[in-house]
């Protein structure tokens, strides 16, 4: 009877109420009869293809392109995202206990999937998984070796996929390659990048040669492209500039091939020592690689990077850890991207005149701007609202977004009131704009609740 009124129901309908059900629900829905697939299949599409996230691994590889060859699902694929998960020499294998003690935040014994099942893993110790470990890693190593074989597989499925208009790099989501692995080895496979694991920085160097490989041999026209793996875990990394730097392709072929990419996000390690890599890299790649490059200079090497995007029009830098005037001085001078109309700042300190250089330098063409955990150094009461006078009367912006932003490491909060307020002001159009420069006018710094200043940890 159920079944029956379901069935009668429109598909917009049954679609909206599927969206509500857990994974394996909806898979026992559509298993149900052919009228409920038929009225799922737009759920069902979004849920498991929309965005494929993908292991380096032969498995992982070819799962996508079984999907890119398959008559429907090729066409629901939007987003392709590389993970940081892989496997290293056992010899070096790391427990969660092993990472704790080197200062790395690993995730829990268990995680909870999306399909609302646990995959408990227990104990990981090394005694534990070893030979398990041992025999996976001989294939997994033979895999990465062929790298010709990989490369092909991701070039097929990208040129495969004409509905996939983003590429990128992340470490949030374990892929079905990692799941697998996970329940044969009994421990997942590492996901960090860290200094204190060599073979993992060599990996993401690795991992961002892949995708810029498969983007030139694919010819696929990508529009947004995102790398941002070691945000929120604690004694890892995020890219570095000299990791972006060693793409072995001339820069005038790469700018020809990524000319599509319209909108890039980063999340950056603003210091500068980390941006040389050890020599416990160097031994693991050949004397050629380009890693072995003793000179590096953070802020020359990002800006060339992001030169190799000649359209580009929204751009967000997130820095990881907090860049507390590392590299934002001289970056405001130096960083110039010439269509900029979109751009988003996350994490950062500097002064008024810093953050002003930066934004004048392309007043002709920013229209948004977005500022996240943005600290102005040396200011005082009136800073915002100053500066937002400048923008007013110095750029032509359309859409002003701040949130959490401070002076001093004080955020701000309203005299006539004694809580903490919502640190969000957002405006559209001269007149929003101006309403929130008088809102900011009349706030005042948070001395009398010390609590709410910036951590220097944060």
């Amino acid at each position: 009877m159920a079944q029956g009124r379901l069935t009668n129901l429109p598909a917009e309908t049954v679609g909206c109420i599927s969206e509500y059900l857990e994974s394996l629900d909806l898979l026992s829905l559509r298993s149900a009869c052919r009228a409920l697939a038929d009225k799922t299949s737009g759920p069902f599409q979004d849920r498991f293809f929309r965005t494929r996230h993908i292991m380096l691994e032969r498995q992982s590889l070819q799962n996508l392109v079984e999907i890119s060859r398959h008559p429907v699902l090729r066409y629901a694929v939007q987003v392709v995202e590389l993970t940081t998960d892989h496997l290293v020499a056992p010899a070096d294998y790391m427990s969660r206990a092993d990472y704790d003690a080197c200062g790395i935040d690993d995730e829990y014994d268990s995680l909870r999937l999306d399909d609302g099942e646990t995959l408990s893993l227990g104990d990981d110790s090394y005694e534990a998984v070893i030979e398990r470990y041992r025999a996976e890693w001989g294939s997994y190593r033979d895999f990465l070796l062929t790298k010709g074989d990989w490369i092909r597989d991701l070039v097929e499925a990208l040129s495969n996929l004409p509905y996939c208009k983003a590429i990128g790099i992340d470490d949030g989501v374990r892929p079905w390659g990692s799941l697998r692995l996970g329940r044969r080895i009994g421990t997942f496979p590492n996901r960090f990048v860290t200094p204190f694991q060599a073979q993992s920085m060599v990996f993401a160097t690795t991992l961002i040669r892949t995708l810029f490989v498969g983007l030139l041999s694919s010819r696929h026209a990508i529009e947004r492209l995102y790398i941002q793996f070691g945000d929120l875990k604690k004694g890892c990394t995020s890219v570095t500039p000299r990791m972006l730097s060693t793409i072995p392709v001339s820069a005038d072929t790469l700018r020809n091939r990524l000319a599509a990419i319209k909108t890039l996000l980063l999340v950056v390690n603003p210091n500068s020592h980390e941006n040389t890599l050890d020599e416990d890299v160097k031994k693991l790649v050949s004397n050629t690689d380009p890693i072995q490059t003793a000179d590096s200079d953070w802020c020359p090497e990002f800006c060339g990077f992001l030169r190799l995007f000649p359209t580009l029009t929204n751009f967000t830098l997130h820095f990881n850890p907090r860049d507390e005037r590392k590299q934002f001085p001289r970056l405001s001078e130096d960083l110039r991207i010439p269509g900029l109309q979109s751009l988003r700042i996350e994490f950062v300190d500097c002064t008024r005149d810093e953050l002003m250089t930066l934004l004048e330098g392309h007043r002709d063409t920013l229209r948004e701007l977005v500022l996240e955990s943005v600290d102005v150094t040396g200011g005082g009461r009136k800073t915002w609202s100053s500066l937002l006078g400048s923008l007013q009367h110095g750029l032509r912006l359309e859409a002003i977004d701040l949130g959490d932003c401070m002076v001093d490491g004080f955020y701000l909060c309203s005299r006539s009131s004694a809580t903490f307020l919502n640190q969000r002001f957002c405006a559209s159009g001269p007149e929003e704009i101006e309403a929130m420069r008088l809102a900011l006018d009349g706030l005042e710094e948070l001395e009398a609740f010390p609590w709410l200043r910036r951590s220097h940890d944060e």
